[in-house]
């Protein structure tokens, strides 16, 4: 079965280079001395911020979609871990967890046909959720990294239990991901959290006409709690700019603790599950994740459906670096 393994010092230290001169955030950021502790650390620990891989790829198979993001955790935390410790940023408020062996699971999966995939996805909801409840009740900000998007559910269900409320959410993506409750997989995860009470108020911000069911359109258009901006609407034709969109999504969704979900396969050519060659560009992507972390009262950033297993040796490193970005963008933009 799935679980947590917990980061030591040694272990960090193994995942980048430090240089001479230099200060990078493997020399400072936090860590768990005993694993078998973590969570009475966890909730003595002065961080702000708490990272957490999710290195998976059933929940995108599930959905019959591309494998390949089980690996990216490894790539984003290395580049991560290389930033300069400078005047801009301070890894001394991250304490970086470790990641959540699926080994087991994706040993089964391999040879498992769309249901069977579909029930590992399942097994999952119920190892990660109870972790990330662990993480928000000790009043830190979570940031998960890696696998599918269907780890939404588990992120929502978890933080919703640890605060005791109904949780708003943001998902900046080119899919609505409310696909409906077939058995679980990468596309139905907002469903099923709605469904079930932990989803509140849904938005959804640059979605791509050309790949939402009708029906799943026509079903969001009447519920008063769920509301999106399509890409064509704000970059294509130009119908409302893009920080005056944005803004109307956030504030539906102010005044409420609120999860921030990015899937990477809204942004042109990064390597993801569902990889396009138009949509957002990475610095695009960057301004609107900082404006959601700055305007929302955020619990957690979801960083989703990178695809190293779909990249060249170049392309991995370059996906790891903008996630790592991205990482920043949101501690430098969300407060303490």
């Amino acid at each position: 079965m799935a679980k947590l393994i917990v980061y030591n010092k040694e272990k960090i230290n193994s995942l980048f280079t430090s240089r001479e001169h230099e200060e990078k955030w493997g020399q400072h950021i936090l860590h768990v001395q005993d694993e078998n502790s973590w969570k009475e650390e966890l909730q003595n620990s002065k961080a702000s911020y708490v990272i957490l891989g999710l290195p998976e790829d059933i929940g995108i198979r599930a959905n019959q979609g591309k494998a390949g993001a089980d690996k990216t955790f490894e790539y984003a935390i290395s580049a991560l871990l290389s930033i300069q410790q400078n005047k801009f940023q301070d890894a001394s408020k991250i304490l970086l967890l470790g990641h959540i062996d699926f080994s087991e699971e994706m040993k089964k999966s391999e040879n498992a046909d769309v249901s069977g995939l579909r029930g590992l996805c399942a097994e999952l909801d119920d190892v990660i959720f109870p972790i990330v409840q662990t993480i928000i009740a000790s009043g830190k900000k979570l940031i998960a990294i890696g696998g599918g998007h269907n780890n939404s559910y588990p992120l929502i269900k978890g933080s919703s239990m640890a605060l005791g409320s109904v949780l708003n959410c943001i998902n900046i993506d080119a899919h609505t991901d409310y696909r409906i409750k077939e058995g679980r997989h990468s596309g139905n995860g907002f469903r099923y959290a709605k469904s079930e009470n932990y989803l509140h108020k849904y938005g959804i911000f640059g979605l791509h006409e050309n790949y939402n069911s009708d029906a799943v359109l026509s079903e969001i258009d009447n519920d008063i709690n769920i509301q999106y901006l399509s890409f064509e609407d704000i970059a294509i034709r130009k119908r409302i700019p893009m920080e005056l969109a944005l803004n109307s999504i956030l504030i539906f969704l102010q005044k409420q603790a609120c999860g921030i979900e990015l899937d990477l396969d809204c942004i042109a050519d990064v390597p993801s599950s569902a990889q396009t060659n138009t949509g957002w560009n990475t610095t695009e992507a960057r301004a609107i994740l900082h404006q959601c972390s700055t305007l929302l009262s955020s619990v957690y950033l979801h960083i989703t459906e990178g695809s190293v297993g779909l990249a060249n040796e170049q392309d991995k490193n370059t996906l790891g670096k903008f996630i790592s970005y991205l990482v920043s963008d949101y501690i430098k933009s969300s407060g303490n």
